[in-house]
């Protein structure tokens, strides 16, 4: 079959319910109770043409879900921890004629809100400038420009919160060549830090993955990279000193292809890496932190079943690894693959 270049949002409560978010000519949701048996399947936005670049969701540690959508305004929604159905709380205009907003992402935290997106202009799409909103506990709002990226956004950045600040890492031009950049939220003065460069492999990247190793004070990186006019899958992995990263390693997981869409899973002390070649999902894993790496091994249900991105949060205890996390699913049954 094929992969589907699409990303769905699925949510798991503490009480093992799920809600399945996704877009099909509109902003869809099927609602499975406790026994994994579908209960209702309902609309949240009818915008047939919504895609999957234009909404977000996730989950707080009450149970309540809660989401962002960015069609003609920016809309906050929220799922009350004993309900199924989804109801407007908040819209945020903007002129939508001359705009547009992608990649949007919300995170509620101890009774505030963050807020993050790519503002650009439909005439103008080699440009865009990530833009965050915060809400503080007494609900004041403020806006900060973090960056400026100069190249098509094909791919979301990636916020990582330690100690409840946020540092956000995405995408940007140094010359010619996209490097993975980032900028850390300051609270005392509400700004963001100067953005630093993290990589320098001085080679064209797309579609690149990050995960924040606290245990071993490591950040994973994974990322497509231009070899020889095609792209193979590199991993590199960044110490923390005196809050500044230190580049502890980088090693090449393939042989130049068309490999793409890559993401990374900690389970055990395993690292995963999967990624989407000639339609096809691969695996490569890791038992000592990224030093040495498996061959590649195929996912046998991608051959033969549509599968695409899934972000996936979960409050079940026992879904310890799926807190937050990109993976690959199947598009009939929900199945995880590549692992």
């Amino acid at each position: 079959m094929t992969f589907i270049n699409s990303t769905t949002n699925l949510i798991r409560r503490s009480t093992k319910d799920i809600f399945y978010i996704f877009n099909n000519h509109g902003l869809y949701y099927n609602y499975y109770n406790k026994d994994n048996k579908l209960s209702k399947r309902n609309i949240l936005i009818s915008n047939n043409t919504l895609d999957y670049t234009q909404f977000y969701f996730s989950i707080d540690k009450f149970d309540k879900i809660y989401g962002i959508v960015s069609d003609n305004a920016i809309k906050i929604v929220e799922c009350e921890n004993d309900s199924d159905i989804f109801l407007l709380k908040e819209t945020f205009s903007f002129d939508y004629e001359k705009f547009g907003v992608c990649f949007p992402y919300i995170k509620y935290m101890e009774g505030t809100t963050h807020m993050f997106y790519y503002v650009y202009s439909p005439q103008f799409t080699n440009s865009a400038i990530i833009f965050h909103q915060y809400r503080n506990e007494k609900g004041k709002w403020v806006e900060n420009q973090i960056d400026m990226v100069n190249f098509n956004i094909l791919d979301k950045f990636y916020i990582v919160f330690n100690n409840n600040i946020p540092t956000i890492f995405y995408l940007n031009l140094v010359g010619e060549y996209e490097e993975v950049f980032y900028s850390t939220f300051i609270y005392e003065n509400l700004k963001w830090s100067e953005p630093k460069q993290l990589t320098n492999t001085q080679t064209n990247k797309l579609y690149f993955n990050i995960l924040n190793d606290i245990d071993n004070n490591l950040y994973h990186v994974v990322f497509s990279e231009n070899t020889q006019n095609q792209y193979s899958i590199k991993y590199m992995n960044y110490n923390i000193k005196d809050d500044t990263f230190i580049e502890n390693l980088s090693c090449f997981l393939t042989e130049p292809s068309l490999c793409s869409f890559p993401c990374i899973i900690l389970e055990n002390s395993t690292l995963y890496i999967m990624w989407v070649c000639f339609e096809k999902l691969y695996t490569s894993f890791s038992n000592d932190l990224g030093s040495t790496w498996s061959t590649p091994i195929c996912d046998e249900t991608s051959i033969n079943e549509d599968f695409l991105r899934t972000h996936v949060h979960s409050n079940v205890n026992e879904d310890l690894i799926y807190k937050d996390i990109d993976l690959f699913t199947t598009m009939t049954n929900l199945s995880i693959l590549g692992f």
